[in-house]
């Protein structure tokens, strides 16, 4: 589990479950710090600096995680 921080106030979360080949990747934002561009930044970290392959799923209808994953 990994954590992000904002000015030392923790803003979201995110987890890398091994599933078979691949690394899952989970991640949510706090409801009060959405929109602010942080789940591209945890997102982006975990991709650089963890392991592989990664692998996310992501729910149609779930607008703002499909574009950090775009």
């Amino acid at each position: 589990l990994y954590v992000l921080l904002k000015h030392e106030t923790p803003v979201g979360q995110a987890r890398l479950d091994k599933e078979g080949d691949y690394w899952n990747l989970d991640y949510s934002i706090d409801s009060k710090y959405r929109g602010n561009g942080l789940g591209n930044i945890i997102v982006k970290a975990l991709i650089e600096t963890y392991v592989r392959p990664l692998k996310a799923v992501v729910k149609k209808s779930n607008i703002a995680s499909i574009k950090v994953f775009q």
